[in-house]
C-alpha cells in the first residue's frame, strides 16, 4: 500500500529537478540537530519540531521508570508494559492514548512461534513504542531508517504521529502474509507426506503447525477491534482525517488475515484426523495379522501337543509318524489359510 507524504500544515512537499523533496532549511536542520540518544541504551529517541518518537528495546523497571519520570505515564499502563505479555487493547487517558498489540515472531531455528507485544503511548506531539527483546523487527528497521535517512523522517515527523503510527502497523502487519504462506507450504508439505510417513515425525510436524497457527490466531484475534476503537478515540488527541481510509485498509488486512488464518486452521484439522484415521487403520492391521498367525498357530500347537504327551497315542511306533504328523499339522494350517483368504482376511 502506498504511503501517503505530508508535510507540516498539511502541505505536500515539492521536487526538485532530481526528484527529491525540497523542506525550509530552517525546518532540516532542526531535525537533524534533533536525533539524540537517552542515557539507557535501551531507550532511543528522534525527535523533531513536530514530533518525537521515543522506542523502547527492552521493557524493565528502569525502563518504565524514565518513561514515568519523563512523560508521566500512568503507573498501571507501565505496569502492563512489564511481563508477562497482556491482552491487546485500547485506553484512552488524559492527556494520551495506550494501545497494546500482540504481534507473531517465527523463530527460523526452532520453526516454533512466539508472540511478542508492542505498547504505544501516543498523543498529539509524541509517540513511544515498547517491544521487550525487539523481537518485532520492523519496528527497530523503521526506527535506524529515520534516524540514517533525512527524507524518511521529512516523510514520518512533518506533522503528529498518526502517519508514523500508520507506517508501523502496515509493515508491521505486511510481515505477517509471509508467514501465512510459509504455515500453508507445510501444510502441503504434510499432506503430501502423510500418505507415505508413519510415525512420530508426521505427528511431531501437525502438532507444531497446530501450535504455530494458535499462537498467530491469538495475535491477531482482537487486532481489528483495538485498530477500530484506535479510528475513533484518535481524533481526540491528533488528527487521521487524512489518513482514516489508510487506518480503514488495516483493518481489512486483519480480516484478510483472519481468513487465512481459519483456512489453515480447517486444513490442519483434517490433516490431523485423516492422519489419526491412518494410524488406526495401520494399527488395525497390525492387530489382525497378529490375529492371523495366532489363530493359524493354535490347531498346530494343539496336534503337536497331543503328540507330545508322554502317553500312548497313534502313529506313536510308526516309522513314518512324524512325517503323518507334520503333514496333518501342515494339512490344517493350510485348510486355514484357504478360508481365511476366501473371506478376504488376508
Amino acid at each position: 500500500m502506498e504511503t501517503p507524504i505530508l508535510c507540516k500544515n498539511g502541505a505536500r512537499p515539492t521536487q526538485s529537478a532530481s526528484g527529491g523533496l525540497l523542506l525550509p532549511t530552517k525546518f532540516l536542520s532542526l531535525m537533524d540537530q534533533k536525533l539524540r540518544a537517552s542515557n539507557n541504551k535501551k531507550i532511543q529517541e528522534i525527535k523533531t519540531d513536530a514530533l518525537t518518537w521515543v522506542h523502547v528495546s527492552r521493557a524493565t523497571k528502569a525502563e518504565t521508570d524514565e518513561l514515568r519520570r519523563r512523560f508521566g505515564f500512568s503507573e498501571l499502563d507501565l505496569k502492563d508494559v512489564l511481563p508477562p505479555t497482556q491482552r491487546p487493547k485500547l485506553i484512552p487517558r488524559n492527556d494520551y492514548l495506550f494501545m497494546i498489540l500482540i504481534y507473531p515472531v517465527f523463530d527460523e531455528k526452532t520453526r516454533q512461534t512466539r508472540l511478542s507485544e508492542v505498547d504505544f503511548f501516543m498523543n498529539g506531539n509524541l509517540l513511544v513504542t515498547v517491544n521487550d527483546g525487539d523481537d518485532v523487527k520492523t519496528i527497530s528497521a523503521l526506527f535506524e531508517e529515520c534516524q540514517k535517512d533525512q527524507a524518511t523522517r521529512v516523510q514520518y515527523f512533518a506533522q503528529t504521529p498518526a502517519l508514523l503510527l500508520y507506517e508501523i502497523l502496515n509493515r508491521t502487519l505486511s510481515k505477517i502474509f509471509p508467514m501465512l504462506i510459509h504455515v500453508g507450504n507445510d501444510i502441503d508439505e504434510v499432506e503430501r507426506d502423510i500418505l507415505t510417513q508413519y510415525g512420530r515425525e508426521t505427528i511431531s510436524e501437525i502438532l507444531r503447525l497446530k501450535t504455530n497457527l494458535v499462537d498467530v490466531r491469538r495475535a491477531m484475534q482482537q487486532q481489528p477491534t483495538v485498530i477500530e476503537k484506535l479510528i475513533i478515540k484518535a481524533p481526540e488527541f491528533f488528527s487521521i482525517a487524512k489518513l482514516r481510509i489508510y487506518f480503514n485498509d488495516l483493518v481489512e488486512h486483519n480480516h484478510e488475515i483472519w481468513d487465512t488464518l481459519e483456512s489453515h486452521k480447517d486444513a490442519i484439522n483434517a490433516l490431523h484426523e485423516t492422519n489419526e484415521s491412518l494410524l488406526s487403520l495401520r494399527i488395525n492391521e497390525i492387530i489382525k495379522t497378529l490375529t492371523v498367525f495366532s489363530v493359524l498357530l493354535l490347531p498346530m500347537t494343539l496336534v503337536t501337543g497331543i503328540w507330545g504327551m508322554n502317553l500312548a497315542v497313534p502313529l506313536t511306533n510308526h516309522p513314518y509318524g512324524f512325517g503323518i504328523v507334520l503333514a496333518i499339522v501342515g494339512a490344517v494350517g493350510g485348510t486355514l489359510l484357504l478360508i481365511f483368504k476366501r473371506k478376504r482376511w488376508l
